[in-house]
């Protein structure tokens, strides 16, 4: 067992090879689409195909080791916030199955471990969590009248996965990644994203 321990801390602390440069103040525009539903305990029936959402937002890279020799992996704190809507199968209070959309914005925050694997690219798994508000909620249903639902939470918070890749160039960056979200409160949804990033181009500055 100590040997299995050993090898995982290795893995966490290996020296980086390359020259991704983790200096780089990293900031862009995301897409995200996905697959979600609810995770509520209360919807016992065999659940139908998930529902999509989606979201836009901006992200930013908060260095905190910018050393690309280091021998820790950790290397950024990544913040997000994003405008979106996700969808979910619940159960009214009268027994009815409905889908609920709700909208929200929402503040990520990920740590992620990063590997270089060139000077362009590195890999990226991360944890983290999200704090959500949302802004409304719609029922999506054929029953007739229009089932209402129970009043939900409006702050939510929620724990994120992440996997992703971030490409850096001279003068923007881009991310593609995967995204798992299980958000445990009233009207909770399991969400799983994709996701493109973008930074802008940076303006060179003009010697005079």
């Amino acid at each position: 067992m100590k040997y299995i321990f050993a090898i995982l801390i290795h893995s966490f602390t290996a020296p980086l090879y390359g020259q991704f440069d983790f200096n780089k103040k990293l900031s862009g525009l995301s897409l995200k689409i996905g697959l979600s539903n609810s995770i509520e305990n209360n919807v016992t029936q065999t659940f139908p195909a998930s529902y999509i959402s989606a979201g836009a937002g901006v992200y930013h890279y908060f260095n905190i080791n910018k050393s690309g020799k280091s021998n820790l992996a950790f290397h950024y704190l990544r913040a997000e916030a994003t405008f979106g809507a996700r969808t979910g199968l619940f159960k009214t209070e009268f027994n009815q199955l409905v889908a609920v959309r709700s909208r929200f914005w929402e503040l990520g925050l990920i740590v992620p471990l990063s590997w270089e694997v060139n000077e362009n690219l590195a890999v990226n798994f991360g944890i983290g969590g999200n704090l959500a508000y949302v802004t409304g909620r719609s029922v999506i249903s054929d029953i007739v009248p229009t089932p209402s639902i129970a009043e939900g939470n409006t702050l939510k918070g929620g724990l994120i996965f992440d996997w992703h890749l971030l490409f850096s160039g001279n003068q923007s960056n881009a991310v593609v990644g995967l995204r798992t979200l299980v958000e445990p409160a009233r009207y909770s949804y399991f969400d799983v994203s994709f996701y493109l990033g973008f930074g802008l181009p940076s303006l060179a500055r003009k010697d005079n």
